[in-house]
């Protein structure tokens, strides 16, 4: 599903970049980068889940804090 927005948002930026429509492309822009940044979070959470020896090494601290599962504390 993020694929799928982060795709269609980046498409939807560039032909409004591209027709000058600066707010709402840079806004759409905005938005892919955040569901490219959550698909990123999710296949590194996956392979951490995978690996037994996950040590968290693909975030800092202060942004894993606010993408933790409602399991972990």
């Amino acid at each position: 599903m993020c694929l799928i927005l982060t795709v269609i948002m980046f498409i939807l930026a560039i032909q409004n970049l591209i027709q000058h429509y600066w707010m709402i492309g840079s806004l759409q822009l905005i938005l892919a980068l955040f569901f490219l940044f959550i698909l990123w979070r999710n296949i590194q959470a996956v392979q951490c889940s995978k690996n037994t020896n996950c040590n968290n090494c693909s975030f800092p601290d202060w942004i894993s804090k606010y993408f933790k599962n409602k399991n972990q504390k």
